[in-house]
């Protein structure tokens, strides 16, 4: 397999006078992966999600396509090889569909100082790359899983009569119609911007700090995990695909400390 890519930071003092500085620090990445050989030049499916192929990246998705909801009766359905669509779920016409790595990704942080106080905010983002959400899967069963396990509110935008132009097929409690099966159906891109951490601190005057003994004293004020915003929610898709790029939702941390060197 070769590795290849290419890393830059860029650091910039936007602003800098006696009593007020701001400083940009911007980062970004850009990686990339192919696969030379295999043994026999055989490709290797990992589960029902992954293949490794010469030529390919090596996070590969490989996937059935989804091609929607039969308004007519309700049925799950997906596209063959040839792109013809078939209402039998066959893994036979699995396809690559894409890699889960980004086209590039960083971070920038931005601290901007008055006098003795000084703000920072740290945005991280990720452009590209497609994910594949076994948790969308199961919370998305089409019933089958409706009273085992918490169930997305797409449900409510399901088939219930002929001409139902429905994100979702027909309810079927208990009995699998392969709708929940993987494919492209919950497949997701993972383009995404994150307000990862804002931080206020405020640090006492040297003379004051003397006084009371001190090398020096500062207060801060944090929070973490703020912001989670993509481009794709849409009223049709009730989903806000958070839980698509982390299990479980990320908990807003919200801190204070006093710093005091002696």
């Amino acid at each position: 397999m070769r590795n290849t890519g290419v890393e830059l930071t860029l650091i910039t003092n936007n602003l800098d006078s006696k009593d007020f500085q701001w400083v940009t620090n911007f980062n970004i990445a850009h990686n990339r992966n192919r696969i030379i050989s295999l043994y026999n030049n055989n490709d290797k499916v990992l589960g029902t999600e992954t293949i490794r192929r010469v030529g390919e990246d090596a996070n590969t998705l490989y996937l059935v396509r989804w091609a929607g909801v039969d308004p007519r009766d309700g049925s799950p359905m997906w596209y063959d090889l040839r792109g013809n669509i078939t209402k039998v779920f066959d893994l036979n016409n699995r396809v690559a569909v894409g890699s889960t790595n980004p086209d590039f990704f960083g971070g920038i942080t931005n601290t901007v100082s008055y006098r003795q106080f000084s703000l920072s905010a740290l945005v991280y983002y990720s452009v590209g790359g497609y994910g594949f959400s076994g948790l969308r899967r199961n919370s998305e069963s089409d019933g089958l899983y409706i009273f085992d396990k918490n169930q997305s509110r797409n449900q409510l935008d399901r088939w219930r009569e002929e001409g139902d132009l429905a994100l979702s097929p027909k309810l079927m409690y208990g009995i699998s119609s392969s709708s929940s099966r993987n494919s492209t159906r919950f497949v997701h891109k993972k383009t995404n911007l994150r307000l990862q951490n804002v931080s206020l601190n405020y640090r006492l005057p040297e003379k004051i700090a003397g006084k009371l003994r001190l090398q020096n004293f500062s207060a801060y004020l944090q929070a973490d995990n703020v912001g989670f915003w993509t481009p794709y929610q849409s009223r049709k898709d009730r989903n806000t695909y958070k839980n698509s790029f982390s299990p479980y939702p990320l908990e807003r941390v919200i801190s204070f400390g006093l710093v005091a060197g002696i």
